[in-house]
């Protein structure tokens, strides 16, 4: 089973990028596709533009990657930069709010 890779970065208010990336068990046996829809929708309030998926690291238990000096203007989310299959040794848990059952169904149909 595949396990899912999550390439990120942090952007601050002078566009200095910060990138990272993990890898977390895909035990759901998630598409890339269905976990950026999932991922998408569980902070859709946080989306600010619709090409780019942003999310707070630390509710998902990830490490950030903000940079050092913060200023008032710095923005508070990360990016998702790439998600991909990978074989490597999972770091993370999948997160406890993707329901497979429900984001395997959308996607399905769709």
């Amino acid at each position: 089973m595949p396990q899912l890779r999550i390439d990120y970065f942090y952007r601050d208010a002078s566009n200095y990028k910060n990138h990272g990336s993990l890898v977390i068990q895909n035990n759901q046996e998630l598409t890339v596709q269905r976990f950026s829809l999932a991922l998408r929708e569980h902070f859709a309030c946080l989306q600010c533009f619709p090409d780019v998926l942003h999310f707070p690291p630390e509710v998902l238990g990830w490490p950030t990657l903000y940079f050092e000096d913060w200023t008032e203007d710095d923005f508070m989310l990360h990016e998702v930069s790439g998600i991909e299959e990978t074989d490597q040794e999972a770091e993370f848990l999948m997160p406890r709010f993707i329901d497979r059952g429900k984001h395997g169904e959308e996607m399905d149909q769709g």
